[in-house]
């Protein structure tokens, strides 16, 4: 398996140098959240980490469809067995831009204190209603900031959204990675599936400056190796504008 050594994990410490503490007002009751619910969070933490991770990151939900799941993992599996012994790359595997299941929470002061007394009973609903595991509060008297890791792989933007409509919460969003690596990004095509796989190298840390690119299709018809090219040395292919939605969306990940 390729590893991605060049990924830094952004964790709250990152944030205790921007964090500023202001007043708000008299709390709430929690939000509605379309789609959230103790139903959706049934089923977490599938055999394939890839596979669901990926549909996770593709579909956008609180959790991988069952349907998307196995479809990427079926097709995962053909492409490399078809294709691995002649490209090595292939071992690369999919890496989400977050922390699954993991959210990033700033408080007010007031928040802060609520926390400190144990009295915030809409926060409380909410780690109940997604399943909290892990609730990380050791810096929390010297910022107001706590780290909230939930039960399986559920997409962290879709349970940063309701904490983050709470009073007494300034911001509430994935712990997300900086850095650059390779990557294969999964895509919805008319007609079946594209999967895109990426080598990265040079200076990734800041941003990778070198990409080598391989594209796939997956239909009906069954396994299309489209191509392959490298950036700044080839020209771009045809098929590279159907290639790069995936690629594109994967890089303004904190917006979907």
């Amino acid at each position: 398996m390729i590893t991605h050594c060049n990924r830094i994990r952004l964790t709250f410490l990152f944030f205790v140098f921007l964090a500023v503490v202001v007043l708000t007002c008299d709390s709430s009751d929690p939000p509605a959240f379309p789609g959230a619910n103790p139903n959706e969070t049934a089923q977490l933490g599938r055999e394939n980490a890839e596979a669901e991770l990926a549909a996770l990151w593709l579909s956008g939900e609180l959790t991988a469809p069952e349907a998307l799941y196995q479809s990427i993992k079926e097709d995962l599996l053909d492409i490399r067995a078809a294709y691995a012994d002649s490209i090595a790359q292939l071992a690369i595997e999919f890496v989400p831009p977050w922390e699954p299941s993991q959210v990033l929470v700033g408080f007010t002061q007031s928040g802060v204190e609520k926390l400190r007394a144990g009295n915030y009973p809409e926060f409380e609903e909410l780690n109940d209603l997604f399943h909290l595991a892990e609730l990380d509060t050791k810096f929390h008297w010297h910022s107001p900031l706590a780290i909230l890791t939930f039960e399986g792989r559920q997409h962290p933007a879709r349970i940063a959204a309701p904490y983050e409509s709470l009073d007494d919460v300034r911001y509430a969003e994935p712990n997300g990675f900086v850095g650059d690596w390779g990557n294969v990004y999964p895509w919805r095509l008319d007609d079946g599936m594209s999967y895109l796989w990426r080598d990265a190298w040079g200076d990734c840390p800041a941003g990778c400056i070198n990409s080598r690119f391989w594209y796939f299709r997956v239909t009906d018809a069954g396994i299309e190796y489209v191509g392959t090219f490298e950036k700044w040395v080839d020209p771009e292919p045809s098929w590279w504008g159907e290639a790069k939605a995936a690629y594109f969306r994967y890089r303004n990940w904190h917006y979907e």
